[in-house]
């Protein structure tokens, strides 16, 4: 028995088993780094595929929402397209939301069908079908709408669609919310201090954190929100010196 490596002519060049095991590590190595952006490439396509054959039912082929399931759903499914809507949700909440759906809404949880990759993909997808800012609109000036998004989804309940804290709920309160309507008050409190409240609740009242829902860019804008549009009552026809409703976008 030949106890040595003899050289196979054909076969790896005849190369020692050790080499062969370090080329091949380098030869996967190669085509990994080589694929990476086809991979990329293909994780899209793929999202794109799975969106168009089990999404775009209800939120429409371009992320309008504009479907005839979607006309006659309540609430109506989310408009990808829409900047404003979308950009209060980040990557972490999109993702839950097709993975384990939405309670009293009509998204399914896709998790149990799609796997963590297919998920993925459909969201990088699906952010694709954002538009941009509309032209002429500053950047200052779509962070109040967003801002305004977010008021009218999480604070009217309890603040008031006018911000005078007047509903329902707001005055079956032991403590008041804050009326924002209120321009004396709300001159003496400043952005830093709501920024607090909001971002960490307010002992003894009502006010709940809502950091965990909430990023700081996001309560940045709906602080800028309340600021443009309950700051400034108008005095009503006649001259009677009661605010008008405050201006709304």
């Amino acid at each position: 028995m030949n106890c040595c490596h003899v050289p196979v002519p054909g076969k790896d060049g005849g190369r020692p088993p050790v080499t062969r095991a370090v080329a091949r590590t380098f030869r996967a190595l190669f085509w990994s780094l080589l694929l990476l952006p086809l991979h990329s490439a293909l994780a899209t396509a793929d999202g794109r595929a799975i969106y168009e054959q089990d999404c775009a039912f209800c939120h429409g082929i371009r992320g309008e929402a504009d479907t005839p399931a979607a006309r006659v759903l309540d609430p109506p499914p989310r408009r990808f397209a829409d900047p404003v809507e979308m950009a209060g949700l980040s990557d972490a909440r999109l993702l839950k939301s097709i993975r384990d759906g939405r309670t009293n809404t009509a998204m399914g949880a896709w998790g149990r069908v799609l796997t963590g990759d297919q998920i993925r993909a459909v969201l990088a997808y699906v952010r694709r079908l954002q538009r941009p800012i509309p032209p002429g609109m500053t950047q200052a000036e779509f962070d109040i709408r967003v801002g305004q998004r977010l008021y009218r989804q999480y604070c009217v309940v309890c603040h008031g669609l006018h911000g005078r804290a007047d509903t329902i709920v707001g005055r079956a309160l032991p403590v008041s919310p804050r009326r924002f309507a209120d321009r004396a008050a709300m001159a003496k409190l400043t952005d830093a201090e709501m920024f607090r409240a909001i971002a960490y609740g307010k002992p003894g009242t009502a006010m709940v954190p809502w950091r965990a829902l909430l990023s700081p860019r996001d309560i940045r804008r709906l602080i800028a929100f309340i600021r443009s549009d309950f700051h400034y009552p108008v005095k009503a026809a006649g001259g009677s010196g009661k605010a008008a409703p405050a201006r709304h976008r």
